[in-house]
Formats: C-alpha cells, sequence, structure tokens
C-alpha cells in the first residue's frame, strides 16, 4: 500500500474535531476538501487557515514556498460534489444519527464507488450510520481521539461486512500517517471510552451521595490512576457530547453498566461545561483524612477496574495492544490491563 492509493482525502465537518483533523493531515502532501456545514462556515475557516498559514511563515515553520504548495493542495468548501473523487472521506460531524445518515446517504450518490466512507463517530456504532444496501463493505468508524497530535492510536470500528481490503487500506493509510490502529469489532466498538463509564458513573455516585466534591474526586484519579480527572475530561469533551455519547452508547450498545445516573447528571447540567470550576491550584487533598481518600480511591479504582474487565479475555482483542491504546488514550504507563487481572476482574 502507498501514498498513492490515497490521493485525496475529504473532511467533513468544521467542529472542534473536523478542524483538528484538517490541520493534522495538512503536514502530509495529500490533496484535502475541507466541507463545511455552510458558505459562513467555510469562509470563517478559510480565513482562518490564511492566518494560520502566514503565522507558520513568519514564524519560520513553513517557507513561503512550501505554504503556497500547501494552498495549492487543500479546498475549505461547502459544496459536497467537491469530494466526488476523493479516495477517502472522514465525517467529523456532531453526533447526531440522522445528520449522518442523511450526509452519507447524499455522498454516497457523488463519490466513486471504491471510496472508502469513514465516520470519527465516538459512539454510534457504524451499521446504525451506514445502513444495509449502503454499501457496508466499505463503510466503517474510524475514532480519532482529540487532540489528533498527540494521541497516536486510532479505533478502526469494523462490522462483520467489511471488506478485508477495505480494512487493510485504512491500517496501511492511519501507518501512513504515523498512527496506530486498534481493530474493534461490533460487540468492541468504542472500547476506550466505553470502559471508562463505571469510572465516570462511580465519581458522580461520590457527588450525588456528597462524598467528594469534583476537586476532591480528580485529584484522587489524577493520585491513584491517570493524569486528566473525570470532572476535567467533562469540561474538555463538553457537556453535550458527553450526554450524547453515553445516550448512544444505552441506545445502541449492551450496557456495559447501569449509567442511568451519569445520563441523569450530563442531562441536569446547563452549560456545555461542568458549572463546578476545579482549577489545579484547588487540587488539593490535604484536608482529607487517610481512611477518606482511601474510601474514595477504593470505589473509584474498582469501578475502573470493572470497566476493563469487559473488554479483557477476548479472541477478538489483543491484551498487549489494548494497554499500549489505553496508555496512550489516558496519558499513563501503568499496566492497567495485568492490574485489572490481579485485581481478580
Amino acid at each position: 500500500m502507498s501514498r498513492k492509493d490515497f490521493q485525496h482525502i475529504t473532511i467533513a465537518g468544521s467542529g472542534k474535531m473536523g478542524s483538528d483533523l484538517f490541520h493534522f493531515l495538512c503536514r502530509y502532501h495529500f490533496r484535502i476538501t475541507w466541507l463545511c456545514i455552510s458558505e459562513d462556515e467555510a469562509a470563517r475557516a478559510n480565513l482562518q487557515f490564511e492566518k494560520r498559514l502566514g503565522r507558520q511563515v513568519r514564524t519560520g515553520i513553513l517557507q513561503q514556498e512550501d505554504a503556497s504548495a500547501l494552498k495549492q493542495r487543500i479546498r475549505i468548501t461547502a459544496e459536497m460534489a467537491e469530494a466526488r473523487d476523493a479516495d477517502l472521506v472522514i465525517e467529523a460531524i456532531w453526533e447526531d444519527v440522522r445528520v449522518k445518515q442523511e450526509f452519507f446517504s447524499a455522498l454516497s450518490l457523488l463519490v466513486n464507488k471504491d471510496t472508502i466512507l469513514t465516520s470519527n463517530t465516538s459512539s454510534v456504532p457504524p451499521g446504525i450510520i451506514f445502513p444495509p444496501g449502503s454499501g457496508q463493505e466499505r463503510c466503517l468508524g474510524m475514532h480519532f481521539f482529540f487532540p489528533v497530535m498527540i494521541k497516536n492510536f486510532v479505533e478502526i470500528n469494523a462490522m462483520p461486512c467489511t471488506d478485508d481490503e477495505v480494512l487493510e487500506k485504512l491500517v496501511s493509510f492511519l501507518q501512513l500517517i504515523e498512527k496506530k490502529s486498534i481493530v474493534l469489532q461490533t460487540a468492541d466498538h468504542f472500547a476506550l471510552n466505553r470502559m471508562l463509564i463505571p469510572l465516570q458513573t462511580e465519581a458522580v455516585k461520590l457527588l450525588r451521595d456528597e462524598k467528594a466534591t469534583p476537586a476532591v474526586i480528580d485529584a484522587v484519579v489524577k493520585a491513584r490512576l491517570f493524569p486528566a480527572g473525570v470532572f476535567a475530561f467533562f469540561d474538555l469533551v463538553g457537556i453535550p457530547v458527553m450526554l450524547n455519547s453515553v445516550c448512544n452508547y444505552r441506545n445502541f450498545l449492551t450496557a456495559d453498566t447501569d449509567s442511568g445516573i451519569l445520563t441523569e447528571y450530563l442531562e441536569k447540567c446547563h452549560s456545555p461545561h461542568h458549572p463546578v470550576p476545579v482549577p489545579d491550584e484547588y487540587y488539593s487533598l490535604q484536608h482529607l483524612s487517610p481512611q477518606v481518600i482511601e474510601e474514595i480511591a477504593m470505589r473509584l479504582e474498582t469501578s475502573f477496574y470493572r470497566g476493563i474487565s469487559v473488554f479483557l479475555n477476548k479472541d477478538t482483542i489483543s491484551s498487549a495492544l489494548l494497554q499500549e491504546a489505553l496508555n496512550d488514550y489516558l496519558g499513563t504507563d501503568l499496566p492497567f490491563v495485568t492490574m485489572a487481572r490481579e485485581k481478580g476482574f
């Protein structure tokens, strides 16, 4: 597989992830079309791109000739027809099933029959997005994590009908852009996000029962598990996205745990971010007794390892690969998969 198999890449969606994917792929020598939701969005994205390119030239990150060559390879537009000769489409629009289905229904009428169609969805199974009769053999999920530049792993969410050659091409494409892939079959889709739901649910239970504040919970998670706290993660992703994802898991996938409490909490949040700010300077456990800290830690750790255990001992997922992907996702080098087994999960 070579770069010539992927000459034209189309990215759909002008939100945070679509923008991040676009700027990341600009580092490589593909012809890129960035599809925006409207002409106004396309104009704004074009303006931002020009400003970014200008800064890179002024600061010496890019030479002027390289910037000029990049501009020749880029097309930012709201016209779907610009994607008609794409070799690969990466959809990164809002996590709304109907919107995604409508997008691919229209797109499939324009592109070549061998164009690979992928969704960056983090919560909707590809079998729902791409219904039977839509050429499912060339369609699958390709879930990048934010920020794309830093996160090295990508989840490939395959279907039973996914063509082996298509899967092989997609793995090769990710190698071309220096990403590692973990291929997940139907029951294991979105494993890295789903295994965190028991921990997130337990964090909300601790908050609901007034056992700890968001700052304390995040401090314990950072001290005992991984660098990003639960509520800090909610802030980063955004409450609407979190709520949509949890609801999609419950609607479309077998529930790994009772996430009703988590859903209720997210529904009650009235802003895109958690209403209680938890800046780093307030992450302190000094005012709590060791016994209280240990109780909180045990509840959080138990729920975390329970979430991991759902995906252990499966022929479809390599434990070593799962560990490597989990470490990359969480930003740690702790052997969580081994620890989950040692704890009897």
